[in-house]
Formats: structure tokens, sequence, C-alpha cells
């Protein structure tokens, strides 16, 4: 056993916090106990465990004992009771009453991430005000950041101060803050040579930006109160239950017996006289609240209390009020809204409605609040579903169950465009099929199909074919070699097929025959080189003979001045001429 894999370690601390949830088997680990704590060491090769180190947050259970984790397990035991937040709620030590600040004030916040209301955030004062003040014993601190990052582990200070109700200030000093001490809590020496004073408020103070406090906590005496036995007369004495001052009588006094709703109650007296005891335990469902001058100021997890009678009055005033679940969680039941026509306390129900377009699986759409502040299981439940997809033109549904409404959110369902139709914006210009996806919004995904497209003909065929539908799928192209009697389809004659190819390709109509002149419109900037001739087909290499410049096509009623003047109109560019069909020079 190495002494600092008990304290101090932060790896050790790492590795048990990593433990929590696995059994034995899957740890890798072998984990033995020592009396009340477990150990565990990490195998090595030969299986022996090596390296043991104590588990600070495991212990023993049941017989034969096993290893558990009790910090967090949700159940407050008593060697936690005073160390666990998390199982056993902010700890108060017997004899002392612990106020929480009812009003914050700061010199800096940050409303969105970091809102004074709740004490947190960059802050540099923090000043926090108690609605009874009291001689502090202690002033507490809880804090949600200690100012330190991951590069920067400089510790940072806090200046505490105590504000009287005369406003005079009472310095406690610098403290050193770190979550390893969290919360900080700060004892309050009085000096007995002067006067006591009662704390209103608290001033903290810090510089850093990365320091958040999430609470300020007032500790004072519950039964001991130095100002006011300093003012009792020669013929009172002080009452520490009531912390009054009360007259001396040997009359017997009593007190009114205590009417305490949604709770049991057992006493030691039957007639209540002074100085009986009462234990008040609230019912299932219902939690303690102890009252003082009709204003809350504490309310306890533990639904049990013991009330005194002194001086013919309970030290306390006290009701059990039911469980508030409050509103439920989103996810309880998504997507709906609910409805409390009731109200949100142990034992009321509230109803849920499916946002459209989901839909109720079920029939019981009723909640109940529960002894545990939550909200009962629900029996139904809201399904996002999709109504029958709409129908795609030119496609053809492939999956039958999709004819139906109510499909889950994500199915799909398969398409087939029809012949001569393809998917479009795919790489694959055949691909025909498609899927649509119902979505969590309840709608379909967008499918298409667009007609298939043939390329256009060789530019030497530019202007000497007709078409029945354009380039389209099943449209037929032609060339009419026989003169402009004829205007119906030859035998020189293509079709686009559904695969966008042509059944086959254009020829040179046998009757044309001859050479092609240069155009006489042609810049004379403009260097014309036809390697091949002038013959139909035959290509002519066009450039300027200022080679900074482009060979353009001026649009039409458009001077070159123009274009030089107007440069954005961006004039297609022309690197080769083609000599077509009609004997002509043809861009």
């Amino acid at each position: 056993m190495k002494e600092d894999a008990e304290e101090g370690n932060p790896n050790y601390e790492a590795l048990g916090d990593a433990l929590e949830g696995l059994p034995n088997a899957e740890l890798g680990l072998s984990v033995t106990h020592d009396g009340d704590w477990c150990e565990a060491g990490i195998p090595d090769s030969t299986g022996c465990a090596t390296a043991g180190f104590k588990l600070k947050t495991v212990r023993l259970r049941d017989e034969p004992s096993i290893c558990y984790f009790y910090d967090g397990d949700g159940i407050c035991e008593d060697f936690e009771r005073e160390t666990s937040v998390r199982d056993c709620g902010l700890y108060t030590p017997s004899g002392f009453l612990d106020q929480w600040a009812t009003k914050i004030e700061v010199s800096h916040e940050e409303k969105v991430l970091c809102p004074a209301d709740v004490a947190v955030g960059y802050p540099a004062v923090t000043k926090a005000y108690y609605s009874h003040p009291m001689v502090a014993a202690a002033v507490i601190i809880h804090l949600a950041a200690d100012g330190t990052g991951y590069i920067d582990q400089t510790q940072c200070n806090i200046t505490v101060q105590l504000i009287d109700t005369v406003e005079q200030i009472h310095s406690l000093g610098e403290w050193r803050l770190s979550c390893r001490n969290n919360p900080l809590v700060i004892p309050v020496n009085h000096d007995l040579s002067m006067a006591f004073y009662r704390t209103k408020a608290i001033l903290v103070k810090f510089r850093s930006h990365l320091v958040a406090i999430s609470g300020v906590g007032l500790r004072s005496f519950q039964y001991f109160d130095p100002i006011t036995i300093n003012g009792c007369q020669s013929n009172e004495i002080y009452n520490p239950m009531g912390q009054s001052c009360v007259h001396y009588s040997c009359e017997a006094i009593y007190c009114q017996e205590p009417l305490i709703r949604n709770a049991e109650m057992v006493c030691s007296s039957p007639r209540y006289l002074n100085g009986a005891r009462c234990t008040v335990t609230c019912n299932r469902g219902y939690v303690l609240q102890i009252h003082r001058d009709d204003d809350i100021i504490k309310t306890q997890s533990d639904s049990i209390v013991t009330i005194t009678c002194a001086d013919g009055k309970w030290n306390k005033q006290v009701t059990c009020e039911p469980v508030d679940c409050g509103r439920p969680d989103k996810y309880h039941v998504h997507p709906a809204i609910f409805h409390f026509p009731e109200g949100t306390t142990y034992g009321k129900r509230c109803t849920f409605q499916c946002k459209e377009p989901a839909q109720l699986v079920g029939s019981n759409n009723t909640l109940t609040c529960m002894e545990d502040g939550m909200w009962s299981f629900p029996e139904a439940l809201c399904e996002l579903r999709c109504p029958t997809p709409p129908p795609v033109p030119n496609a053809v549904l492939q999956t039958k169950r999709c004819n139906s409404t109510g499909l889950k959110v994500g199915s799909f369902c398969k398409y087939k465009c029809k012949p001569g139709y393809h998917v479009p914006n795919t790489n694959n210009p055949k691909r025909r099929a498609f899927k649509r996806q119902c979505t969590e919004d309840g709608s379909w995904q967008e499918g298409a199909c667009e007609p298939v497209t043939c390329p256009p003909p060789p530019p030497v065929f530019h202007d000497t074919y007709h078409c029945t539908n354009g380039f389209k799928f099943n449209s037929d192209c032609w060339i009419n070699c026989d003169g402009d009697n004829h205007t119906g389809p030859t035998t020189n004659i293509i079709r686009c097929r559904k695969d966008g190819n042509w059944t086959g390709s254009f020829k040179v109509c046998p009757q044309i025959k001859g050479q092609c002149a240069l155009p006489q419109n042609l810049s004379p900037t403009i260097r014309v080189s036809c390697k091949r001739g002038h013959g139909i087909g035959e290509e002519c290499e066009l450039t300027c003979k200022d080679r900074n410049n482009n060979v353009v096509i001026l649009p039409s009623n458009t001077s070159v001045e123009t274009v030089m003047k107007d440069y954005w109109l961006n004039p297609p560019k022309v690197k080769v001429a083609l000599f077509t069909l009609f004997i002509q020079l043809q861009p």
C-alpha cells in the first residue's frame, strides 16, 4: 500500500473516478478490502496486483462484503452526512443556523453567462444581503470555480468583510481559494472587549475573472444571541429556544396544541407544558418548511424536526408542504405541450398533447406528480410520423408500404425515374433510382426526375438540321438533303435514346461540295490560319495580331469601342472557326 495513494494524488483519484459503475470483472483490477475501505491494485504481466492504492469513495457493503461507490449514489449514509453535498445536501452543524442571501449586488456581471442573481460569474465584488441580521459565527462561500486554469495553476485570494446593521465594516482578512476546500468556511472571531453586532450583509472582493461563486451563506448561533442576553433585565432570564428574554415565573406555562397538517406528531407531554418536545414527521410526498415571522428561512430534505415549548410558545413554526414537481423535462414526453389544470405539486395530475405532426401512441396522456418530486413514467408517447409521400413527376414509387400514412421518422421510400428520365445533380447521368426519407420534422426529402438529353450534333452541321423536341429523349433530328421541297424526316436521321446517346450520327449530304470563303467582315487586326484548307468541316485558327488581345464575338448592335469601354460585357472568346455545310465560316 502506497501512502500517497490515499490522499492528494490526482492520478489515483482520477483512476478511482473512472472505476465508478463498472463491475470488478470489467476493471482489469485486483480489488480487496482492508477494514471498512476497499483497496485496488493494477495486475502486472504475472497477474499479481501492483501499485496498490486506497479508493477514497469506495466502501464495503452486505455479506459477503463487496466494494461499492457511496458518493453520488443518492443515499445519505451517516459517515458522509457532513461531507457529501450530492447525497445529503448542505450540512449545518448542530446548534447553528445557516442563511442564504436573499439579494445580490455585483460591480460587474455577464448577464447571459453569469447573471448576478445566482451569485456566480465574473463580478469583481459581490455583496450578499440577508433577511434576518444575526450575530455571525462563520461565513460559508461555495465555489463554482477557484480561478485556476489548465495552464495557470496560480491560486487566487479573496477578501471578506461583514457589514453590520449600522453600516460598519468588519474585516475577516484574505483567504486562499481552492476547489479542494469547497465550501470555504471562514470562522468569525468576536472581540469580547467590543460590543457584539448583527451582520446584515457580506462583502466579497476578488480580482480574477476566472473565479465563480455559487453561494454565500451566513452561519449564526441557533440558541445563542449575545446581544439579546446583554439586554435582559434583572427579573428576566434568557430563553435559548426562543432567543428572547422572558420573565421568570414558577407557574406552569402551557403551549397551544400544534396543528400541523400532512404530518404525524409524537409529544413528550400530553399537556404541552413548558419544556415539552414534539417530534414532527411529514407524510410521504411532503417537505418540511421552518418559518419565522411569516418568512420561510429553511426547507429541509429531511422530513423530521423537533419543536420545543418555551415560555408559552413553540420555538419553531413548521409546516409540511407538498413536493413540487415543477414542469416536466421537455424530453419526458417529446414533442408535446403540457397542461396543468391542477398545479404541479404532489398528487396533482397534468395532461399532454402531441405537437403536429407527431401522433399519440397509446391512450393515457396523463402524468402524476409523485412523492419523490418526479413525474410518473408516461404510459403513452408522442411519435413523429410522416404522411403519405407526395408523388414525384415522371417517377414510379417502388416501395408498396409508402402508399399509406403514418410512416415513422427515418423511413425510406424508393423511386425509379420513368424511361427517358434520370436523377439530376449526380455524377452518373444514367442513374434512375433514388430514395426519399421521412425527416425529424415530419416531412419528406425532395426528389425529382429530369428528362434525358443528348449532346448537340457536331458543329459542322450547325443550322442544317431540324428536331421534333430539341435534344431530349425520343426526339428525332434530321438533315434535309433533297432541298426545300421536302419537310419530313429522311434517311439522314438520328434519335435521342434513353441512355443519352444518339442512335447514329449525321452524314454530309453528297450534293454539298465546294470551298468556303473567308468572311468579309473580319477585323483587319485578326489573323486567320487554315492549315488544311477551306473545305467543309475544316477548322481555322483565329488569333489577334496583337498578342495581348483575344478574338471575341461582338454582341448584336455592339461596337468594338463599346466592348473596350464596358469591360463587364465579357463577350465570348474565339480560338477556332469551322466551315459548316452552308459553306460559311462558323465560330
